[in-house]
């Protein structure tokens, strides 16, 4: 894949530094080092965001409807077939 975007930040001078040693460090560029942390960090942040957190309480709930669960009311019948069409 070619590279074409292009991302320019400013940090301070020590911060530079510690990139730089811990890109060389890790025998790569300060741009490959950069790019693996932000990728980094931007999955685990992407990831956090997507999870569904829950109290306790709020599991038990979520399971017992998931066990239980109500019986189809005409909206989400409806809903269903709709799907059906749109998809098949």
């Amino acid at each position: 894949m070619s590279k074409s975007a292009r991302i320019e930040f400013k940090v301070t001078d020590d911060s530079k530094a510690i990139f730089e040693r811990a890109a060389q460090l890790m025998g790569v560029s300060l741009t490959e080092f950069g790019v693996r942390a932000m990728m980094s960090f931007a999955k685990k942040v992407t990831t956090e965001q997507n999870l569904i957190k829950l109290s306790l309480s709020q599991q038990e709930i979520f399971f017992a409807a998931l066990e239980n669960p109500p019986k189809a009311n005409d909206a989400l019948k409806k809903a269903y077939q709709t799907y059906k069409k749109t998809v098949s």
